[in-house]
C-alpha cells in the first residue's frame, strides 16, 4: 500500500457563485476543503491568495446563519429522536458488522425518498413526548408497586374512621422489637392511644389515636419508636381497597406505558429515514460551515482544499461544465503542511491497512507502514494460534465474513486479514504438529492402520512440539523479536533517508546496527568458547560503536555538558532514539508469543483429555466425547483468536512501531461525503 498523492488545490470565485461552487464540489467529493481562518498568516500560499489575504475579510456570517441555524437544528433534533427511538428498540445488526462501525447503505433514490419523508420538527416532537411521558409513567409505576408491596402485608387492615373532629388517628408499622416501648410509652401518655394490630415478620401494624390539643406530643413519641405512616385516609376501609385502588391505577399506566413503546416502535420502523435525513442534514452542516472558512471581499472569494491526483481529472471536467468563470491553482503540499492522508496501493496489502488506522495515520511525508507489517503481524498471530485446524476454521470464518460484508470494503479488509492470520496459523500448526492440540493421536484415535496413517501425516511435516522442547520455542521466539528490532531500525534509516536525513539515519539507525550485532557476537563467543580473535572483533566494534553513540546522541542539546550527559545516558536508554534498556526489554517481551502458543496448546489438551475420560461412559462415550470436544475447541478457539490478535497488535504497536513510526494523520474527508450513510449505485 502507499499515501495516495494529493494537490493543494486555491480556488477563487466571485463572492455570488461561492454557495454554488461549494454544492458542485460537495455533490462531486472530490475536495477536502481546509479552514483559511485557522491558518497562520506566514502559511506558504499562492501569490493570488496572498493577496486575497491582505484585501478580503471573512464572508459574511449573515449570508449563511439563517441555513446554518436550521441546519444544524435539524442535526441536533433528529440526533436525539434517533436516540430516543434506539433507546426503545435498539436496532439490529448482523453479527459481522459487529466488528466495525460502518455506515448504512442504500441507493441514492431511496436516499432522497427518505429525506423528502422525515418532517424533523414533527418527528422531534414526537419522540420528546414519547420519551417524557414514557419517563413519568415509569416513575408512576415504580412508586404504586411500591405502594403495592408496602400495603400487601397488612391488607385485612382497616383504615381509621372518618369524621374524628377532637381525635386525631393513623395506621403504620414498626419494628417488632419495638413494641414494648410502644406499650410502656402508652401506658405513661394520657393523650395518645396505641396498639398492635397485627404482626409479620420483623414489623409491626399498630393503630394509633391522639388528642387534636397533643398532636405534636403524640408524634415524638410515635418518632421515638420508629413508627411509620401508611399514609391511608381516614375512612377509606379496609387496605385491601386501597390496594385494589393502586393495583387498578398500575394496569393503568402499564397500558400508557405499552401505548408509548408501540408508538415508539412504529417510528423506529422508519430508521433508515431517519438516519438518510441526519446525513443529509450534516452535509448541509458541513456545507454552510464552509462557506465560513473562506476569505471573502465584496467580489472575490478564495477556497482551498486538497484533491486527490487521481481525481484531478474529475475536478477539471466539473469546473469547466458548470463553473469556466472559476480560477484554481494547484500545487504539491509544502513539508509543513498538515496534509489529509488517504491510503491506497496494491490490494494484497490492503488487510494490513485495518492495523495501520488503529493506530494511526502515517504523515503524508513519510511512508505508509502497511506492507512492512503485514507479514510481521502474520507471523507474530500464527505462532500465537499455531494449529491446522484451527487455522483452517478461521481462515474458512474470515472468508465467509468477507463475502457477506462485501459492500462495505473496511469490514473487508479486517475479514481478510483474519484469513490470512488463518492461512499462518495453519502452517505453524504443520511445523509444530498441532492439530486441535493432541487430538490426532493414539490416545484418541487408536492403534488402527487409519489412525497410524493419519498420525503419520501429523507428525510428518512438524518440526519442532513446544510442548516438548519449550527451550527451542523460546529461542524462536527470541529469534524473532531480535530480527524485528533490527527490521525496526531498518525501517528508520529508511524513513530518514527517504527525508533526506542521511546524518540522522546514520548515526540514529546506523550505529545501533553496528552496537547490538556487535554486543550479541561478545555475549555469544563468551558462553559459546568462540576463538579469542572474534571476541576482540567484538569488543573493539562495540566499543568504536558506543563512542559513537556516546558523542552523538546528545547533538541536539545546546551546551557542552547537556551534550555529553545525553550521549552516556543514552546508551543506556534514558534519552535518546534507542537504548540498551529498551532493546532488552523488547526482545524479552517477543517470548508472549511462546507464553501463547503453550496456552492454545495446552487448553486444547484440557477438553481433550476431558473428552476422553467421557469417552469411556457407556452407550453414550461417544456423544459426549464429541459434544466435549466440540464445545472445548469452540470455546478455545474464539479465546486464542483474541489473546493472539490483541499481543500480535500489542508488538507492532509497541515494540515495532516505536522504533520508526508516528501516527497521527487527519484522515483525507472530501466536502460532500456522508458519514453516517452510504450511497450505492444501484446499477452495479
Amino acid at each position: 500500500m502507499a499515501i495516495e498523492k494529493v494537490k493543494r488545490a486555491w480556488f477563487l470565485v466571485e463572492s455570488g457563485s461561492l454557495n454554488a461552487l461549494i454544492n458542485g464540489l460537495a455533490d462531486s467529493r472530490t475536495v477536502h476543503v481546509v479552514d483559511l481562518q485557522e491558518e497562520p498568516e506566514d502559511a506558504p500560499t499562492p501569490e493570488t491568495e496572498t493577496a486575497a489575504r491582505r484585501t478580503h475579510s471573512i464572508v459574511a456570517a449573515a449570508d449563511f446563519t439563517p441555513d446554518l441555524d436550521l441546519a444544524d437544528d435539524n442535526v441536533n433534533k433528529l440526533t436525539r429522536s434517533l436516540d430516543v427511538l434506539d433507546g426503545f428498540i435498539p436496532p439490529k445488526r448482523p453479527f459481522y458488522l459487529n466488528f466495525v462501525n460502518l455506515p448504512a447503505e442504500m441507493t441514492q433514490a431511496e436516499f432522497d425518498e427518505h429525506v423528502a419523508a422525515i418532517d424533523v420538527g414533527e418527528l422531534y416532537e414526537q419522540t420528546a413526548h414519547i420519551q417524557r411521558d414514557h419517563a413519568a409513567a415509569q416513575k408512576r409505576a415504580a412508586e404504586l408497586s411500591a405502594r403495592i408491596n408496602q400495603l400487601s402485608d397488612w391488607a385485612d387492615a382497616a383504615a381509621p374512621p372518618a369524621g374524628l373532629t377532637r381525635h386525631g388517628a393513623d395506621l403504620g408499622t414498626l419494628p417488632a422489637k419495638a413494641l414494648p416501648q410502644l406499650e410502656e410509652a402508652d401506658a405513661g401518655s394520657e393523650t395518645l392511644a396505641a396498639g398492635s394490630v397485627a404482626v409479620k415478620g420483623n414489623r409491626a401494624l399498630v393503630s394509633a389515636v391522639w388528642l387534636n390539643a397533643a398532636e405534636e406530643e403524640a408524634d415524638e413519641l410515635l418518632d421515638s419508636v420508629g413508627f411509620a405512616s401508611l399514609e391511608i385516609a381516614p375512612g377509606s376501609g379496609k387496605v385491601a381497597a386501597v390496594i385494589q385502588k393502586c393495583e387498578t391505577a398500575l394496569v393503568t399506566v402499564e397500558a400508557k406505558l405499552a401505548v408509548l413503546e408501540k408508538d415508539a416502535a412504529e417510528l423506529a420502523a422508519d430508521r433508515r429515514a431517519v438516519v438518510a435525513s441526519l446525513a443529509h442534514w450534516q452535509t448541509e452542516v458541513e456545507r454552510h460551515t464552509t462557506s465560513t472558512q473562506t476569505l471573502a471581499s465584496g467580489r472575490i472569494a478564495t477556497l482551498s482544499g486538497y484533491i486527490l491526483v487521481r481525481e484531478l481529472p474529475k475536478l477539471d471536467a466539473l469546473l469547466a461544465t458548470d463553473f469556466p468563470s472559476v480560477s484554481v491553482v494547484t500545487e504539491d503540499p509544502a513539508p509543513d503542511e498538515d496534509v489529509p492522508v488517504s491510503l491506497g496501493g496494491h490490494k494484497f496489502f490492503a488487510p494490513a491497512q485495518f492495523l495501520t488506522s488503529m493506530f494511526g495515520l502515517p504523515n503524508y511525508f513519510e511512508f505508509d507502514p502497511s506492507p512492512y507489517i503485514m507479514v510481521m503481524f502474520l507471523l507474530f498471530f500464527g505462532f500465537c494460534f499455531g494449529d491446522v485446524i484451527y487455522g483452517v476454521g478461521l481462515f474458512a470464518l474470515g472468508w465467509w465474513l468477507a463475502r457477506k460484508a462485501a459492500a462495505y470494503p473496511s469490514l473487508v479488509r479486517f475479514c481478510t486479514l483474519f484469513s490470512w492470520c488463518g492461512l499462518s496459523a495453519a502452517v505453524f500448526g504443520l511445523l509444530t504438529g498441532s492439530w486441535a492440540s493432541d487430538l490426532l493421536s493414539t490416545k484418541y484415535l487408536g492403534s488402527g492402520d487409519v489412525a497410524r496413517f493419519i498420525i503419520s501425516m501429523r507428525e510428518g511435516p512438524a518440526l519442532v512440539d513446544l510442548m516438548d522442547k519449550p527451550l527451542i520455542g523460546l529461542g524462536l521466539a527470541l529469534g524473532i523479536g531480535l530480527f524485528t528490532q533490527f527490521y525496526g531500525i531498518f525501517l528508520l534509516m529508511y524513513r530518514e533517508i527517504r527525508k533526506g536525513n542521511m546524518t540522522d539515519a546514520l548515526l540514529d539507525g546506523g550505529l545501533w546496527l553496528l552496537f547490538f550485532p556487535a554486543l550479541l557476537l561478545m555475549l555469544a563467543s563468551t558462553v559459546l568458547g568462540w576463538p579469542t580473535l572474534v571476541t576482540h572483533c567484538a569488543v573493539g566494534l562495540a566499543g568504536v560503536s558506543a563512542l559513537a553513540l556516546v558523542l552523538t546522541q546528545g547533538r541536539n542539546e545546546e551546551s557542552f555538558l547537556a551534550k555529553a550527559i545525553s550521549g552516556v545516558v543514552s546508551l543506556y536508554g534514558i534519552l535518546g532514539s534507542y537504548g540498551m534498556s529498551a532493546f532488552l526489554s523488547d526482545v524479552l517481551s517477543y517470548s508472549r508469543l511462546l507464553a501463547l502458543g503453550l496456552a492454545t496448546v495446552v487448553i486444547g489438551m484440557a477438553f481433550n483429555y476431558i473428552g476422553g475420560i467421557m469417552s469411556e461412559i457407556p452407550f453414550v462415550g461417544l456423544v459426549l466425547f464429541i459434544i466435549a470436544v466440540a464445545i472445548g475447541h469452540t470455546f478455545n478457539f474464539f479465546l486464542s483468536i483474541l489473546g493472539g490478535f490483541v499481543h500480535s497488535v500489542r508488538l507492532i504497536f509497541v515494540e515495532l512501531f516505536s522504533r520508526f513510526y508516528e501516527g497521527g494523520a487527519r484522515p483525507f474527508a472530501p466536502l460532500g461525503e456522508p458519514q453516517t450513510v452510504r450511497i450505492i449505485d444501484e446499477n452495479l
